[in-house]
């Protein structure tokens, strides 16, 4: 009953297209919001889906950086139950969101036959600091992983998205609720 009462108000959400209201750097865009041919139509179904079924859905806005096609923003949708924890601070008088902890899975080869995945969970840190040069605030992410036999989880990749070659001085990531 309840699949069938959110599938109900969704399609009464959705019964008149959604339109978008785009700047002419990211026209276009609206066809594949996340790099995997899902348009932002499909996507805004879907995060009103989750919004009605817990309540809070999250967004995180990417840069494609694969080196075999122009880089553009791309969108990563995140459950409620894979958004662990976040933190808001006040800053210069603004409430800002200066930590977020999210939920994934990877897929990691299995060494003894090479038709198996194994799934494995890791976490991604957004953070929000302050710079040691005195630059003001940046934005880096970091990917943790539990290492093998051990049980203790360890950094693997830590970096700073840019933009036009700046540090990012936000978090690009929206927590929507209803």
């Amino acid at each position: 009953a309840t699949a069938r009462t959110v599938e109900g108000l969704a399609g009464l959400i959705f019964n008149k297209a959604p339109t978008f209201l785009l700047t002419p750097q990211i026209e276009g865009h609206e066809n594949d919001v996340t790099l995997s041919d899902e348009s932002a139509e499909l996507f805004a179904l879907k995060t009103t889906k989750e919004i009605l079924i817990t309540g809070r859905y999250g967004v995180l806005v990417e840069m494609s950086a694969d080196g075999t096609s122009p880089t553009r923003p791309y969108w990563v949708g995140y459950r409620a139950e894979d958004i662990c924890s976040y933190k808001v601070e006040r800053r210069e008088g603004e409430q800002v969101l200066t930590r977020v902890v999210l939920k994934e899975t990877y897929y990691k080869d299995v060494t003894d036959d090479e038709f198996k995945e194994e799934e494995v969970q890791q976490f991604r840190v957004l953070h929000l600091g302050d710079d040691e040069r005195g630059e003001g605030r940046y934005y880096r992410q970091t990917i943790w992983r539990e290492e093998e036999d051990s049980r203790t989880w360890v950094p693997v990749e830590e970096f700073e998205p840019r933009r036009r070659d700046k540090p990012l001085t936000f978090i690009p990531f929206a927590i929507i609720g209803p």
